[in-house]
């Protein structure tokens, strides 16, 4: 959903981190390691990142505001100009 944060998980094997699991927040991604810590898996070798918005979810966001402005303007010009 857009606005939101999204989170990952990921796992080190040693040499580099491994996504194991995205989440739609934080909060979920937060749950997921509780678990995963909970189960048996080493604190140590696991985090959560945050996760950018894709770049369709950016275009959308910003044509949203665009189009937004763009009504206010309109309704603000039938008002005071019409």
């Amino acid at each position: 959903m857009l606005g939101r944060k999204a989170a990952a998980i990921e796992r080190f094997d040693g040499t580099s981190w491994q996504e194991i699991g995205r989440y739609p927040n934080g909060r979920e991604a937060n749950t997921a390691l509780d678990e995963a810590v909970g189960n048996g898996a080493d604190p140590g070798t696991l985090r959560i990142l945050d996760v950018a918005p894709s770049t369709t979810a950016r275009m959308l966001m910003i044509a949203g505001v665009v189009l937004c402005v763009l009504a206010v303007s309109a309704i603000v010009w039938l008002f005071v100009g019409g």
